[in-house]
């Protein structure tokens, strides 16, 4: 737990600056001193679909959320186990951060979704790698979705939600 939320502090404090992307140059700037942060931990709560995502609460810049699950892959039929989600609502404008770090075998997507018209507001597919982070700006009041899904294997994960001002 210790590593997560190492990786945690670091990943939200490098990710601050404007114009992060999805590119594979991951340079991390210079850290003088990391944001605080209070983690609030969940295991999911099934089901935790897109249909039925679980709230976790109000980002806020010095909040953020640890959620622990699990997905398996079915090749035949989409199924409440390859999905997780969890809704998150900014407390003012701010950029959420989301980490997901995953066992070995299971290739994870991340998605940020508007619950209401389930619009992909930005979304990553890396493969296996692990750690997978996305990035998304949002204004005051604005809940979005986090989705979780297994695009192949199955097996164990970690998401880390957080925000910076």
């Amino acid at each position: 737990m210790r590593n997560f939320r190492a990786i945690l502090s670091i990943l939200l404090a490098s990710i601050a600056f404007v114009g992060c992307t999805e590119s594979s140059d991951r340079d991390v700037p210079s850290i003088t001193q990391p944001p605080p942060v209070s983690e609030v931990v969940f295991t999911e709560n099934e089901p935790n679909d897109p249909n039925n995502p679980q709230f976790l609460g109000n980002v806020d810049g010095n909040t953020s959320y640890i959620a622990d699950g699990s997905l398996a892959f079915n090749d035949n039929a989409q199924t409440d186990d390859e999905f997780d989600s969890f809704t998150v609502t900014a407390s003012g404008a701010q950029s959420l951060n989301v980490i997901v770090q995953h066992d070995a075998g299971v290739d994870i997507d991340l998605a940020i979704v508007d619950p209401v018209t389930g619009n992909i507001l930005t979304e990553l597919g890396d493969g296996l790698t692990s750690p997978e982070s996305i990035s998304l700006s949002l204004v005051d009041g604005q809940t979005v979705a986090i989705e979780v899904e297994a695009f192949s294997g199955s097996g164990n994960y970690k998401v880390f939600i957080g925000s910076s001002k």
